[in-house]
């Protein structure tokens, strides 16, 4: 069967052990709906070595309630290997997809899924070496037990069938049925064929089955019944291999080996332009590293150049107040002024980035401290920020710490506070997390909701574990300025893609 357009399946086998050797083209993914025992999935389905990378595994054994989120393998000289890296590292090594090893876990030993297996099951996590007549004590299949050693061999020996049906067009001659694209055999049909609902066959009759590709041909030499492969087939499709966790917004992510750092605002992913621009809001201790494929399920938004309420000067001398991406015209000293914007740093920039921004209402004598002042009342102490006019209570030092660090309040008289309207408290900005001193739950700011992270797995699953050098105790009075939001927990903001 022809599943490339212009080449062989046989020559890109081979081409993986020469590299140059053929040049692969977009693979026709053959969609497997309903079950068929000829065709269980597609071979570029079984090739498909981009879709899921260490980071991504881990990912996914994450948001499974199996052990193997967190199990791990001590090596002979002491390096301690995760199942993640344990499947990466075969999955790469024999250039197939991690989701085929994946899959063959659950189907054999249940180990996506099973929160504590037994040891046997962890010793034979793939089934590799272990026949129908075998015990787990038969002295001839000792040399494959253990976890690492399974998912190596069954990956390898995945590798060895490719060859071969490159080569001599069947997967192997080492058993009673050979299997290959076309070629027929009949097969007794078991119980566990016609059990749970399959009904593929009835038990004690034969039933004849011709693979249509390669990836079946090789299911049917691992596990010679149509049921076995079944269960194969349901797990891959029931397994939704391409979901993604979304982020709150306030989120701060960057993707492993790239230089670019994104803010969650409104659902789509904003990249700051330059180190400067983040550090002049944010420490580089918030971010949380994800996959480039989880910051692909996000729609790109406009740049962050620079912090909201910087002062931008024009190339001709002119300046503008950055106010939500809007550019307020600054026309005059007085209005400068009267805004209280004298004495801010002024930023250099060009038409082209200015461009880029919205212009808004001028800023005139008329406003009040349109980007913000903090402002402490002489008679009680009081501290407010006041912004157009309107002054919003600041209520604990953790709330102002977070929001303004060292910056000094301007002392202003009661009378003077009184000709500003009352508004809402002052909270935490997004993307804190925040925790009472005396215990109880984490939560994370975002939208001015308090969203609890209720386990350790779920802090783990978001990755908010690598940041919690972040968290900022604090006390009853600045948690209760924020309404309580949806937990963040390990099911929660699952999406699922389309398939690469």
């Amino acid at each position: 069967m022809r599943i490339f357009a212009s080449i062989t399946l046989s020559a890109l086998i081979l081409g993986m052990i020469a590299p140059g050797l053929v040049t692969p083209v977009q693979a026709q993914t053959t969609p497997t709906l309903v079950f068929n025992p000829n065709l269980i999935i597609g071979d570029d389905q079984l090739l498909d070595t981009s879709s899921m990378d260490q980071s991504t595994i881990q990912e996914y054994l994450g948001n499974h309630p199996g052990i193997l989120k967190n199990y791990s393998v001590t090596e002979a000289d002491g390096t301690v290997k995760s199942a993640a890296q344990i499947i990466n590292e075969a999955a790469q090594g024999a250039q197939i997809n991690a989701k085929f090893l994946l899959t063959t876990l659950q189907k054999e030993e249940s180990l996506i899924d099973d929160p504590s297996p037994s040891q046997t099951q962890l010793d034979w996590a793939t089934g590799y070496g272990f026949c129908d007549s075998c015990t787990t004590t038969t002295p001839s299949i000792q040399k494959y037990k253990g976890f690492e050693n399974q998912v190596t061999n069954a990956a390898q020996l995945v590798r060895r069938y490719l060859m071969n049906l490159a080569t001599i067009g069947v997967t192997t001659t080492a058993v009673a049925n050979t299997w290959g694209p076309g070629k027929t055999n009949n097969i007794l049909c078991i119980a566990s064929d016609a059990a749970g609902g399959r009904n593929i066959c009835v038990p004690g009759t034969k039933i004849a089955i011709t693979p249509a590709n390669y990836v079946t041909s090789i299911l049917y030499t691992y596990t010679p019944h149509p049921g076995g492969n079944y269960s194969f087939w349901k797990i891959w499709n029931g397994y939704n291999f391409n979901q993604h966790r979304m982020y709150p917004d306030g989120t701060l992510l960057q993707a492993k080996g790239s230089s670019v750092v994104y803010i969650i605002q409104s659902g789509i992913k904003r990249p700051f332009s330059s180190q400067t621009s983040f550090l002049a809001q944010f420490s580089t201790k918030q971010i949380i590293f994800v996959t480039a494929d989880t910051l692909a399920q996000y729609n790109t938004g406009n740049p962050i150049y620079f912090a909201n309420y910087s002062l931008l000067s024009t190339p001709k001398g002119g300046v503008y107040l950055l106010v939500n991406d809007l550019k307020r015209p600054v026309k005059s000293k007085a209005a400068m002024i009267a805004a209280g914007l004298v004495g801010k740093p002024v930023i250099k920039t060009t038409w082209d980035v200015l461009n880029q921004f919205p212009e808004g209402e001028a800023v005139t004598t008329a406003d009040v401290y349109p980007a913000g002042a903090i402002l402490q009342s002489t008679k009680n102490g009081m501290v407010f920020y006041v912004k157009d006019g309107v002054k919003y209570p600041v209520p604990t030092s953790d709330i102002y710490k977070n929001q303004f660090g060292t910056q000094k309040t301007i002392k202003v008289t009661a009378a003077q506070l009184d000709t500003y309207t009352w508004g809402a408290y002052v909270g935490f900005r997004d993307g804190s997390l925040v925790q009472n001193k005396t215990g109880g739950s984490v939560y994370f700011i975002s939208n001015g909701y308090k969203l609890p992270i209720p386990t350790a797995a779920a802090a783990k699953a978001y990755g908010f574990d690598k940041i919690m050098a972040n968290l900022i105790k604090t006390n009853d009075k600045s948690l209760a300025v924020h309404p309580e939001g949806q937990a963040l927990d390990v099911d929660t903001n699952m999406v699922t893609v389309a398939s690469k």
